[in-house]
């Protein structure tokens, strides 16, 4: 059944196996897109943008990259995100509430370089790579002077740092 969805021949694939294909269409899939491009890069690097309120930061962004998924703050969840449609995540206006309620680990993990598992609601969980763009009234290390009342918190957002290009 793998071999026949690599294929592109999903409508045979459904026919001999149609229970099978059911539950397990969505992680062949993402495992096949996953297997492809593994370890390839566009090039761009993450980006963390600072500046006063009103700068002109996410408009930038959302010029230079006008692929963009724009990331929801409030909740773990990529509700439309599509790794072969959009080529940047941008997390907008981030500051050290959002920080808080998402935690440094997930941010860490969403820069990974071998991929972060989608959350999407009704769908199979799927690993995706993608370029992380933040606009930010706060420098990094300004967010984890805030944050950190852990030590955790504060080891984290240092090594997310060092991940990502800060400019201003």
């Amino acid at each position: 059944m793998k071999d026949m969805i690599e294929e592109g021949r999903e409508k045979e694939a459904f026919a001999k196996f149609p229970r099978n294909y059911l539950t397990y269409v969505e992680k062949i899939k993402a495992l096949v897109a996953q297997h492809r491009d593994f370890f390839k890069s566009g090039g761009h690097p993450h980006i963390w943008i600072t500046g006063a309120p009103g700068s002109g930061k996410s408009a930038v962004l959302q010029v230079v990259y006008p692929t963009y998924y724009n990331k929801d703050l409030n909740n773990r969840f990529f509700g439309l995100y599509q790794p072969d449609k959009h080529t940047h995540v941008l997390l907008q206006d981030l500051d050290h509430d959002c920080v808080e309620k998402l935690g440094v680990q997930f941010l860490k993990t969403i820069c990974d370089e071998a991929g972060f598992p989608i959350d999407q609601k009704y769908k199979a969980c799927q690993l995706a790579r993608t370029t992380v763009l933040v606009s930010s009234n706060l420098p990094a290390s300004q967010l984890r002077s805030k944050v950190a009342s852990s030590s955790s918190a504060a080891t984290g957002l240092e090594a997310m740092k060092t991940s990502l290009n800060s400019t201003k």
